[in-house]
Protein backbone atom coordinates (compact mmCIF):
# COMPACT_ATOMS: atom_id res chain seq x y z
CA UNK A 1 0.00 0.00 0.00
CA UNK A 2 1.27 3.50 -0.78
CA UNK A 3 1.88 5.51 2.38
CA UNK A 4 2.55 9.24 2.69
CA UNK A 5 4.19 11.01 5.63
CA UNK A 6 2.97 14.48 6.51
CA UNK A 7 3.78 17.11 9.07
CA UNK A 8 0.43 18.31 10.40
CA UNK A 9 -0.50 20.99 12.88
CA UNK A 10 -2.29 19.40 15.85
CA UNK A 11 -5.24 20.94 17.64
CA UNK A 12 -2.74 22.21 20.23
CA UNK A 13 -0.81 24.04 17.52
CA UNK A 14 2.19 21.71 17.60
CA UNK A 15 3.56 20.01 14.46
CA UNK A 16 3.21 16.22 14.38
CA UNK A 17 4.33 13.61 11.85
CA UNK A 18 1.73 11.12 10.61
CA UNK A 19 1.58 8.41 7.95
CA UNK A 20 -1.60 8.14 5.87
CA UNK A 21 -2.73 5.77 3.11
CA UNK A 22 -3.47 6.87 -0.44
CA UNK A 23 -7.24 6.84 0.19
CA UNK A 24 -6.97 9.18 3.20
CA UNK A 25 -4.49 11.38 1.34
CA UNK A 26 -7.08 11.96 -1.38
CA UNK A 27 -9.90 12.33 1.13
CA UNK A 28 -8.02 15.08 2.99
CA UNK A 29 -6.45 16.75 -0.08
CA UNK A 30 -7.84 20.13 0.97
CA UNK A 31 -5.63 20.09 4.05
CA UNK A 32 -2.53 20.11 1.82
CA UNK A 33 -3.83 23.05 -0.18
CA UNK A 34 -4.57 24.99 3.03
CA UNK A 35 -1.02 24.39 4.27
CA UNK A 36 -2.17 22.35 7.28
CA UNK A 37 -0.50 19.20 5.91
CA UNK A 38 3.00 19.23 4.40
CA UNK A 39 4.26 16.13 2.57
CA UNK A 40 7.73 15.08 3.74
CA UNK A 41 8.07 11.43 2.63
CA UNK A 42 6.36 8.54 0.86
CA UNK A 43 6.88 4.81 0.56
CA UNK A 44 5.19 1.49 -0.21
CA UNK A 45 4.66 -0.69 2.86
CA UNK A 46 2.18 -3.25 4.15
CA UNK A 47 3.63 -2.97 7.67
CA UNK A 48 2.60 0.64 8.37
CA UNK A 49 -0.69 1.78 9.81
CA UNK A 50 -2.64 4.76 8.49
CA UNK A 51 -3.12 7.40 11.18
CA UNK A 52 -6.57 8.26 9.84
CA UNK A 53 -8.27 4.93 9.01
CA UNK A 54 -5.82 2.36 10.44
CA UNK A 55 -5.90 0.45 7.12
CA UNK A 56 -2.52 -1.22 7.57
CA UNK A 57 -3.50 -2.73 10.91
CA UNK A 58 -6.59 -4.40 9.38
CA UNK A 59 -4.42 -6.13 6.78
CA UNK A 60 -2.02 -7.44 9.42
CA UNK A 61 -4.90 -8.73 11.56
CA UNK A 62 -6.43 -10.59 8.61
CA UNK A 63 -3.10 -12.24 7.80
CA UNK A 64 -2.63 -13.33 11.43
CA UNK A 65 -6.14 -14.84 11.55
CA UNK A 66 -5.54 -16.76 8.32
CA UNK A 67 -2.61 -18.78 9.75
Amino acid sequence: MKMFQYVVISSKGKPEEIWVCEHCRKKHAGQSFDGNWRLIDKCISDQMECAMCHAGQAGITEQADGN
